[in-house]
Protein backbone atom coordinates (compact mmCIF):
# COMPACT_ATOMS: atom_id res chain seq x y z
CA UNK A 1 0.00 0.00 0.00
CA UNK A 2 1.36 3.08 -1.31
CA UNK A 3 1.42 6.01 0.96
CA UNK A 4 -1.62 7.96 -0.53
CA UNK A 5 -3.52 4.98 -0.97
CA UNK A 6 -2.83 4.61 3.05
CA UNK A 7 -3.88 8.21 4.27
CA UNK A 8 -7.07 7.87 1.81
CA UNK A 9 -7.74 4.46 4.14
CA UNK A 10 -6.43 5.40 7.49
CA UNK A 11 -6.70 9.27 7.71
CA UNK A 12 -10.43 10.60 6.98
CA UNK A 13 -8.55 12.43 3.96
CA UNK A 14 -11.07 12.76 1.31
CA UNK A 15 -8.59 12.32 -1.46
CA UNK A 16 -9.34 13.95 -4.83
CA UNK A 17 -8.11 12.51 -8.21
CA UNK A 18 -5.51 14.05 -10.23
CA UNK A 19 -7.02 17.66 -11.32
CA UNK A 20 -8.22 17.10 -14.75
CA UNK A 21 -10.00 20.44 -15.24
CA UNK A 22 -8.04 24.40 -15.94
CA UNK A 23 -5.53 25.10 -13.15
CA UNK A 24 -6.41 27.55 -11.09
CA UNK A 25 -4.20 30.13 -10.03
CA UNK A 26 -4.55 31.71 -7.53
CA UNK A 27 -4.07 30.04 -3.59
CA UNK A 28 -4.94 31.58 -0.60
CA UNK A 29 -3.83 30.09 2.74
CA UNK A 30 -5.99 31.15 6.21
CA UNK A 31 -6.21 30.33 9.54
CA UNK A 32 -3.74 31.11 12.76
CA UNK A 33 -0.48 30.65 14.01
CA UNK A 34 0.00 27.22 12.16
CA UNK A 35 -0.64 28.83 8.88
CA UNK A 36 0.47 31.81 9.83
CA UNK A 37 4.60 30.76 10.06
CA UNK A 38 6.24 33.97 11.20
CA UNK A 39 5.08 35.53 8.16
CA UNK A 40 6.24 38.51 6.45
CA UNK A 41 3.80 41.70 6.79
CA UNK A 42 5.27 43.24 3.78
CA UNK A 43 5.89 42.83 0.20
CA UNK A 44 9.43 41.24 0.74
CA UNK A 45 9.36 37.76 -1.41
CA UNK A 46 11.82 36.40 0.93
CA UNK A 47 9.53 36.60 3.97
CA UNK A 48 5.80 37.02 2.72
CA UNK A 49 4.91 33.29 3.14
CA UNK A 50 6.25 32.56 6.48
CA UNK A 51 8.32 29.04 7.13
CA UNK A 52 5.78 26.54 7.35
CA UNK A 53 3.58 24.59 5.31
CA UNK A 54 1.81 27.46 2.76
CA UNK A 55 5.67 27.99 2.06
CA UNK A 56 6.47 24.61 1.27
CA UNK A 57 3.87 24.43 -0.74
CA UNK A 58 4.36 27.38 -2.96
CA UNK A 59 7.56 27.00 -3.44
CA UNK A 60 6.92 23.69 -4.90
CA UNK A 61 4.16 24.67 -7.27
CA UNK A 62 6.06 27.93 -7.62
CA UNK A 63 8.93 26.06 -9.03
CA UNK A 64 7.68 22.69 -10.53
CA UNK A 65 5.01 25.00 -12.90
CA UNK A 66 6.46 28.59 -13.36
CA UNK A 67 4.12 28.72 -16.86
CA UNK A 68 1.31 28.89 -14.43
CA UNK A 69 1.90 32.22 -12.87
CA UNK A 70 0.35 31.02 -9.88
CA UNK A 71 0.06 33.29 -7.04
CA UNK A 72 -0.26 31.85 -3.25
CA UNK A 73 -1.11 34.27 -0.43
CA UNK A 74 -0.87 33.83 3.52
CA UNK A 75 -3.47 35.02 5.59
CA UNK A 76 -2.59 33.21 9.20
CA UNK A 77 -2.03 35.73 12.09
CA UNK A 78 -1.43 33.68 15.29
CA UNK A 79 -3.82 33.64 18.06
CA UNK A 80 -6.67 33.95 15.92
CA UNK A 81 -10.11 32.36 16.09
CA UNK A 82 -12.96 31.40 14.16
CA UNK A 83 -14.77 35.07 15.38
CA UNK A 84 -10.92 36.35 14.43
CA UNK A 85 -10.92 35.21 10.54
CA UNK A 86 -15.00 36.59 10.42
CA UNK A 87 -13.53 40.26 11.39
CA UNK A 88 -11.49 40.53 8.55
CA UNK A 89 -12.81 37.68 5.73
CA UNK A 90 -13.51 40.82 3.19
CA UNK A 91 -10.28 42.11 3.09
CA UNK A 92 -7.71 39.16 4.40
CA UNK A 93 -9.95 36.66 1.96
CA UNK A 94 -12.60 38.18 -0.55
CA UNK A 95 -10.38 41.22 -1.81
CA UNK A 96 -8.04 38.71 -3.19
CA UNK A 97 -10.79 36.05 -5.29
CA UNK A 98 -9.50 33.59 -4.43
CA UNK A 99 -9.73 30.39 -6.65
CA UNK A 100 -8.36 27.83 -3.86
CA UNK A 101 -9.11 28.70 -0.38
CA UNK A 102 -7.41 26.42 2.12
CA UNK A 103 -8.54 27.07 5.88
CA UNK A 104 -7.15 26.09 9.14
CA UNK A 105 -8.88 27.42 12.65
CA UNK A 106 -10.64 26.02 15.89
CA UNK A 107 -7.30 25.34 17.84
CA UNK A 108 -7.27 29.08 19.77
CA UNK A 109 -11.28 28.21 20.13
CA UNK A 110 -10.54 25.13 21.89
CA UNK A 111 -8.11 26.84 23.84
CA UNK A 112 -9.46 30.26 24.82
CA UNK A 113 -12.74 27.99 25.65
CA UNK A 114 -10.37 25.93 28.26
CA UNK A 115 -8.44 28.76 29.80
CA UNK A 116 -11.16 31.79 29.59
CA UNK A 117 -14.57 30.27 29.18
CA UNK A 118 -15.42 32.46 26.26
CA UNK A 119 -19.10 32.56 24.96
CA UNK A 120 -17.45 33.34 20.85
CA UNK A 121 -15.33 30.35 21.58
CA UNK A 122 -17.91 27.29 22.24
CA UNK A 123 -17.94 24.44 19.87
CA UNK A 124 -21.17 25.56 18.99
CA UNK A 125 -20.31 29.12 18.02
CA UNK A 126 -17.21 27.49 16.07
CA UNK A 127 -19.91 25.76 13.93
CA UNK A 128 -22.22 28.34 13.46
CA UNK A 129 -19.47 31.09 12.30
CA UNK A 130 -17.58 29.01 10.47
CA UNK A 131 -20.79 28.07 8.40
CA UNK A 132 -21.47 32.07 8.12
CA UNK A 133 -18.28 32.23 6.51
CA UNK A 134 -18.18 29.53 4.33
CA UNK A 135 -22.37 30.44 3.11
CA UNK A 136 -21.10 34.01 2.16
CA UNK A 137 -17.70 33.11 0.51
CA UNK A 138 -19.63 30.60 -1.49
CA UNK A 139 -22.11 33.02 -2.60
CA UNK A 140 -19.50 35.80 -3.29
CA UNK A 141 -16.77 33.46 -4.94
CA UNK A 142 -18.49 31.54 -7.39
CA UNK A 143 -16.47 28.05 -8.30
CA UNK A 144 -14.28 28.42 -5.33
CA UNK A 145 -12.51 25.42 -4.55
CA UNK A 146 -12.71 25.06 -0.33
CA UNK A 147 -9.99 22.87 1.36
CA UNK A 148 -11.02 22.48 5.36
CA UNK A 149 -7.99 21.56 7.47
CA UNK A 150 -8.64 20.18 10.84
CA UNK A 151 -7.49 21.14 14.60
CA UNK A 152 -5.14 18.94 16.22
CA UNK A 153 -3.96 18.56 19.29
CA UNK A 154 -1.55 15.49 20.54
CA UNK A 155 -0.64 14.02 23.56
CA UNK A 156 2.49 16.01 24.32
CA UNK A 157 3.41 15.97 28.13
CA UNK A 158 4.01 19.16 28.53
CA UNK A 159 2.63 22.92 27.25
CA UNK A 160 -0.84 22.36 25.24
CA UNK A 161 -0.23 18.67 24.51
CA UNK A 162 -1.20 18.75 28.46
CA UNK A 163 -4.63 19.53 27.58
CA UNK A 164 -5.08 15.94 25.42
CA UNK A 165 -5.91 14.22 28.33
CA UNK A 166 -7.77 16.63 30.09
CA UNK A 167 -10.08 17.95 27.41
CA UNK A 168 -9.99 15.77 25.16
CA UNK A 169 -13.79 15.12 24.76
CA UNK A 170 -14.28 18.85 23.96
CA UNK A 171 -11.41 19.06 21.78
CA UNK A 172 -13.21 16.18 19.92
CA UNK A 173 -15.87 18.33 19.28
CA UNK A 174 -14.14 21.20 17.43
CA UNK A 175 -12.42 18.52 15.24
CA UNK A 176 -15.95 16.81 14.35
CA UNK A 177 -17.12 20.40 13.53
CA UNK A 178 -14.53 20.91 10.98
CA UNK A 179 -15.71 17.53 9.38
CA UNK A 180 -19.08 17.91 9.53
CA UNK A 181 -18.53 21.60 8.20
CA UNK A 182 -16.25 20.34 5.27
CA UNK A 183 -18.81 17.92 4.08
CA UNK A 184 -22.14 19.93 4.19
CA UNK A 185 -20.19 22.74 2.15
CA UNK A 186 -18.59 20.37 -0.27
CA UNK A 187 -15.26 21.08 0.88
CA UNK A 188 -11.85 19.06 0.72
CA UNK A 189 -11.15 17.76 3.96
CA UNK A 190 -8.18 16.72 5.30
CA UNK A 191 -8.21 15.18 8.84
CA UNK A 192 -4.71 16.57 10.64
CA UNK A 193 -5.80 14.84 13.53
CA UNK A 194 -5.80 11.37 12.38
CA UNK A 195 -2.91 11.61 10.59
CA UNK A 196 -0.75 13.66 13.59
CA UNK A 197 -1.98 10.67 15.50
CA UNK A 198 -1.15 7.82 13.11
CA UNK A 199 1.91 9.02 11.05
CA UNK A 200 3.83 11.03 14.05
CA UNK A 201 4.52 8.38 16.17
CA UNK A 202 7.73 7.49 15.46
CA UNK A 203 10.51 8.60 17.07
CA UNK A 204 7.66 10.30 18.99
CA UNK A 205 5.16 12.94 19.17
CA UNK A 206 7.34 15.81 19.81
CA UNK A 207 9.57 15.05 16.87
CA UNK A 208 6.70 16.39 14.52
CA UNK A 209 4.26 18.69 17.22
CA UNK A 210 6.67 19.99 19.64
CA UNK A 211 3.90 21.53 21.75
CA UNK A 212 1.27 19.27 21.30
CA UNK A 213 0.04 22.04 18.67
CA UNK A 214 3.00 23.84 16.72
CA UNK A 215 4.63 21.51 14.14
CA UNK A 216 8.06 21.31 13.78
CA UNK A 217 9.74 21.69 10.72
CA UNK A 218 8.79 18.41 9.79
CA UNK A 219 5.24 18.07 11.50
CA UNK A 220 5.04 21.19 8.42
CA UNK A 221 6.34 18.61 6.21
CA UNK A 222 3.46 16.17 6.88
CA UNK A 223 0.73 18.68 6.37
CA UNK A 224 2.51 19.75 3.16
CA UNK A 225 2.43 16.09 1.69
CA UNK A 226 -1.34 15.96 3.33
CA UNK A 227 -2.52 19.26 1.42
CA UNK A 228 -0.69 17.63 -1.83
CA UNK A 229 -2.47 14.15 -1.61
CA UNK A 230 -5.61 15.74 -0.64
CA UNK A 231 -6.14 18.33 -3.60
CA UNK A 232 -3.85 16.58 -6.48
CA UNK A 233 -2.11 19.48 -6.35
CA UNK A 234 1.40 18.04 -7.34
Amino acid sequence: MNRRTFLAANTGLLVSPKIQKEWPKRFLFIGDSITDGNRGRNEDPNHILGHGYVFSIASRLGAKYPEKSLSFVNRGISGNTVIDLQNRWVEDCLKHQPEVLTIMVGINDFYFQVKEGRADCTPQNYDKVYRELLTETKSKLLGVELVIMSPFLLPIGKAHGLLYESHGELFEQYHEASKKVALDFGATFIDLQEMYLKEARNPDYEYWIWDGIHPTYSGHELLTQAWFEATGYY
